[in-house]
């Protein structure tokens, strides 16, 4: 649990499922869900998403350097 947490490999439950009485300070975490076995992945959704990863790349980028859409979007 501690070398999750060190290395970002852990998630906080969101406050549907804990409530603020019983996590006051907001520090709950749980591991997030990995394994050390290699899992089977289709090699055509493999290479749908190499297809589309330029696009993606641009769309990320874009969204990032617009701070002022980002921001509304959050807080809405």
């Amino acid at each position: 649990m501690d070398w999750s947490i060190a290395h970002g490999l852990a998630v906080k439950p969101p406050s549907s499922f804990v409530s603020a009485s019983q996590d006051p300070l907001g520090v709950l975490a749980t591991p997030a869900p990995v394994t050390l076995f290699p899992s089977l992945f289709p090699q055509r959704c493999f290479k749908e998403a190499l297809a589309i990863q330029e696009s993606y790349n641009e769309l990320y980028s874009a969204i990032a350097r617009d701070e002022d859409w980002l921001k509304s979007i959050v807080e809405e």
